[in-house]
C-alpha cells in the first residue's frame, strides 16, 4: 500500500510528533502506541507522548527510561459521558490540557508539525491544534463508538463522522473498520494493521520436528476481559493430547479443564523464553463488536515465535490474508465446535513432519509485518501531509 519511507529517514528527523494515546502498557503487554514511539525514536523523530494520568505514572517507572519518551501527565478528557454536556465539557477540558501543553512546548520552545489520536476522547484536542494550522492523524483501533456502554451511541458516532471529515488524515488498524469509516465519511481511510515486534519475539528457537512430542502445546497470552470465549478456553484445555497455557491477568471468569493451566502474568520481556515449547497461538476472541474491529497484535506475535495461529473468521483479520497462509487457520464459523474442528487439522498437520517448515514460514510472514514498517507507513502519510 506504502512506499518505503525509509529512504528519508534523514527528514523524518526534522518531524515533531505529539502523539495522544490511551491505553496503558503494561506487564505481558505492549500496546501499538508502545511500539509506534519506539520506531519513531529510533528514526530520530522529535516525539512527544501524551499518556493518561495514571499511565504516565506506571510508564514513568518502567517504560520511560527504555527509550526516553517524554510525556505529560494529563488526563484524557471522558467528560462527554455527562449526556446533557458532554460537547461543552468536553470542549472546556480540552481548552484546559491545551492550555498546560502550550505552556509546556512554550517552556521548550517546543511546536508540532503533525498530531497522532488514538481516541475519540482527544479529538477536541486534535481539533484545536488543526485550527493552529497544525496536520491531524486519527488513528482508530476499534469501533470505539460502539464499546462505551455510558455514551449514546448514535449521537456519538454522529459527533465523530463530523469530526473525521475535517482531519487531515485517518487510520484503522483493521479493514472492516477502514470500510466502515470510508462509507460513512466518503474518504480514504488507511488501513495499517498492527505489526509485530520482530527482534523481541524472534528470540524463539526455530521449531524442529524433534521438538513435537505426542501432545501439543497452545498458547493464549494476552488481556483476560470480556471480549474472550472462556467456554472455548474450557472445552480446548478439556481436549485428549492437547495442553492448554493461558498468560495473563487474573480473571473470575476463566476455567480450565484438566489439560489446562494458567500461568499468571510475565513480563513482557521474559514472554519469548515461555514461547520457546509451544506450537499453537489461539485468538479466542467471541463473535461481538468488541472483537471486529480490532487487529489482535497477538496474531503477528505468535508468527514472528513460529507458533500456528487459529482464530475465528473475523473479515477484519481474515482480509489480511486472502492467499491462503498456511501458518493461520481460520474456523469455518463462530461455533465452538467449528473451532475445534480447525485445531484438529492443524494437529494432523503439525503431525505429518511439515512442523520445520510452517514455522519458517511464519517468521518470514511476521518479519514482513514488523513494527519498523509499520512506522515507515505511518512516515510516509506525515510527509505527503507536509509537503
Amino acid at each position: 500500500m506504502f512506499r518505503d519511507a525509509s529512504i528519508e529517514m534523514n527528514q523524518a528527523k526534522e518531524v515533531r510528533i505529539i502523539h495522544f494515546v490511551h491505553t496503558d502498557s503494561l506487564g505481558t503487554f505492549r500496546v501499538g502506541s508502545f511500539h509506534i514511539a519506539r520506531e519513531f525514536i529510533k528514526c530520530g523523530i522529535d516525539y512527544f507522548q501524551v499518556l493518561p494520568w495514571r499511565s504516565f505514572w506506571k510508564r514513568n517507572n518502567e517504560i520511560i527510561p527504555e527509550w526516553s519518551v517524554r510525556a505529560s501527565a494529563l488526563i484524557p478528557s471522558k467528560a462527554y459521558k455527562v449526556r446533557l454536556f458532554w460537547k461543552f465539557a468536553l470542549w472546556i477540558n480540552s481548552i484546559g490540557y491545551m492550555l498546560i501543553l502550550l505552556n509546556n512546548m512554550r517552556i521548550r520552545r517546543w511546536w508540532p508539525d503533525v498530531v497522532m489520536v488514538d481516541s475519540i476522547y482527544f479529538f477536541g484536542i486534535a481539533k484545536i491544534f488543526e485550527a493552529l494550522g497544525v496536520k491531524t492523524i486519527i488513528r482508530f483501533t476499534d469501533f470505539i463508538w460502539e464499546l462505551d456502554k455510558t455514551i449514546n451511541k448514535k449521537e456519538a458516532f454522529s459527533w465523530t463522522i463530523k469530526m473525521l471529515r475535517r482531519s487531515n488524515s485517518i487510520v484503522a488498524t483493521n479493514s472492516e473498520l477502514a470500510s466502515c469509516l470510508q462509507q460513512d465519511l466518503g474518504r480514504n481511510v488507511f488501513c495499517i494493521p498492527n505489526g509485530v515486534d520482530w527482534e523481541h519475539f524472534s528470540k524463539v528457537p526455530e521449531k524442529n520436528e524433534s521438538d513435537h512430542k505426542s501432545k501439543i502445546e497452545l498458547v493464549y497470552f494476552g488481556s483476560l476481559d470480556s471480549r474472550i470465549d472462556y467456554d472455548l478456553l474450557f472445552e480446548l484445555s478439556s481436549i485428549n493430547g492437547i495442553v492448554l497455557s493461558v498468560i495473563g491477568n487474573e480473571s473470575s471468569q476463566l476455567r480450565l479443564g484438566f489439560n489446562g493451566r494458567y500461568l499468571g502474568e510475565v513480563n513482557y520481556n521474559e514472554l519469548p523464553k515461555y514461547l520457546e515449547k509451544m506450537d499453537i497461538g489461539i485468538l479466542p476472541f467471541l463473535n461481538k463488536i468488541d472483537n471486529k474491529g480490532r487487529f489482535p497484535m497477538k496474531l503477528y506475535e505468535y508468527a514472528a515465535a513460529g507458533l500456528v495461529v487459529i482464530s475465528y473468521p473475523f473479515p477484519g483479520i481474515l482480509s489480511e490474508f486472502s492467499k491462503n497462509h498456511v501458518g493461520i487457520q481460520f474456523a469455518k464459523g463462530y461455533a465452538q465446535e467449528d473451532y475445534i474442528e480447525c485445531l484438529n487439522k492443524v494437529r494432523d498437520l503439525m503431525l505429518s513432519g511439515k512442523a520445520t517448515e510452517i514455522s519458517l514460514a511464519l517468521r518470514s510472514l511476521a518479519e514482513k509485518n514488523s513494527w519498523s514498517r509499520r512506522a515507515n507507513d505511518y512516515l510516509t502519510i506525515i510527509k505527503d501531509l507536509l509537503k
